[in-house]
């Protein structure tokens, strides 16, 4: 996990961030425009630019300060949220995708952030027991 996770207050944080925000943002559009064969709508981009960017930030905050069990977990439920809400987009629920996907995506987010939590402390405990 060393080698694949920069280390605690790396520069590295810094550059991962926008690179995870443009990708969150670039997927969320276009499954958004796709599942719901609209075209492109600057309002909805903005939100998912929004959202990705809060997740973002707090992902690579908590992972520049070395937390990274939670990093790792909270980056695979980003992951999956991204998935789940692509789903959601593509189906047709007669006009909720938008809704229904973004809260999806929150949902999906809060339980990393606890899982992740979680983990942490649980690894924290057991470094402190080893001492």
């Amino acid at each position: 996990m060393k080698n694949i996770i920069p280390e605690k207050k790396s520069r590295t944080w810094f550059k991962i961030l926008p690179i995870m925000i443009i990708i969150v943002t670039i997927i969320l559009n276009f499954f958004y425009s796709f599942g719901t064969k609209q075209e492109f709508i600057t309002k909805m981009s903005l939100v998912f630019l929004g959202i990705s960017c809060v997740i973002s930030i707090f992902i690579c905050v908590f992972g520049y300060y070395g937390f990274k069990y939670f990093f790792m977990i909270i980056f695979i439920a980003n992951i999956v949220a991204v998935i789940f809400a692509s789903f959601s987009y593509i189906r047709n629920l007669s006009g909720w995708q938008d809704l229904i996907g973004t809260v999806i995506y929150i949902e999906i987010i809060v339980i990393g952030v606890i899982l992740g939590f979680i983990t942490e402390i649980i690894a924290q405990v057991l470094k402190n027991k080893k001492k």
